[in-house]
């Protein structure tokens, strides 16, 4: 099961992941190693000396494109500025981050005005240490933490036990790059809620939280914790791409591409029809193929 979570924290939103993130199949890892790949396909392991080595989202500089083109690409044609905060895009980051615009609807994406690369959550907020982004009340702002784009030992740790044999590393940043796409996602759905002001996030609390309590299938556990991270939740792995199955009981519901999480019908109409305009991801296959982001 791969589940990103994220915590509400009154004037600010984030997206967390804990031991809980998951991934498929896979074989070994002994210190994860850091790949880098631009545009064109360009592979070096690295080693942390410290207690802690990192799987980590990063680039080379033998690339045929540069940071700061992908950034001006992506502003020309998605409105959206892409800013080095604390820490600072990578290549890889920014090609996937386009890839995921590129996906979704316009009246969906505009409501996200610009993406920030910081090193870590601020020390005056209650984020937890799991924190992957967060989005501050009522801004359309995401901030990207370091968290999301990087797998520490104990992470390691925590997905060859969830799937109870070694992740090879092609595997672990396929985990890697599926956590980023659903992060940015489900950041972008606050960004939504605050700016259409259209009231979407009342709706789904009087259809699926009723009286403040979760009613049918969400995707993961961390959306039961509130109706607005369930709506996130929901539209994050909404965009990720799936088909439609049938339960035991014959009941059909949505299944995330290459992962055991579903959701129920329901959610997934009210998005098709009320957030995606109409669009649908359906058997959208993960489209990988690097070693790192």
């Amino acid at each position: 099961t791969s589940t990103s979570s994220s915590t509400d924290t009154g004037s600010s939103t984030s997206t967390d992941t804990g031991s809980d993130t998951s991934t498929s199949s896979s074989t070994d890892t002994g210190s994860s190693t850091s790949t880098d790949t631009g545009s064109d396909t360009s592979t070096s392991s690295s080693t942390d000396t410290g207690s802690n080595t990192n799987t980590s989202t990063g680039t080379n500089t033998s690339v045929d494109v540069s940071v700061s083109e992908l950034k001006t690409n992506i502003k020309d044609i998605y409105g959206l500025t892409c800013s080095d905060g604390s820490s600072s895009f990578s290549v890889r980051q920014l090609q996937l981050l386009e890839e995921v615009l590129s996906s979704l609807p316009e009246s969906f994406r505009k409501n996200t005005t610009e993406i920030i690369r910081d090193k870590e959550r601020p020390a005056d907020t209650n984020l937890g240490n799991d924190t992957l982004a967060y989005v501050i009340r009522p801004e359309s702002k995401v901030h990207l933490l370091d968290r999301c784009i990087n797998y520490t030992n104990e992470d390691i740790a925590e997905l060859n036990k969830i799937n109870n044999r070694e992740m090879t590393e092609e595997e672990l940043v396929e985990s890697l790059e599926f956590q980023f796409r659903h992060t940015i996602v489900h950041e972008m759905t606050h960004c939504y809620v605050n700016r259409t002001g259209n009231g979407i996030d009342t709706k789904w609390y009087d259809k699926f939280w009723p009286d403040g309590k979760v009613t049918g299938t969400t995707p993961s556990e961390y959306a039961k914790t509130s109706y607005s991270e369930d709506l996130a939740e929901s539209v994050a792995y909404y965009s990720l791409g799936g088909k439609i199955v049938k339960d035991a009981n014959g009941k059909e519901q949505f299944q995330v591409t290459g992962y055991n999480i579903f959701m129920d019908m329901d959610r997934y109409n009210f998005i098709k029809e009320n957030i995606m305009g109409g669009k649908e991801f359906l058997e959208k296959p993960y489209n990988g193929g690097s070693i790192s982001i």
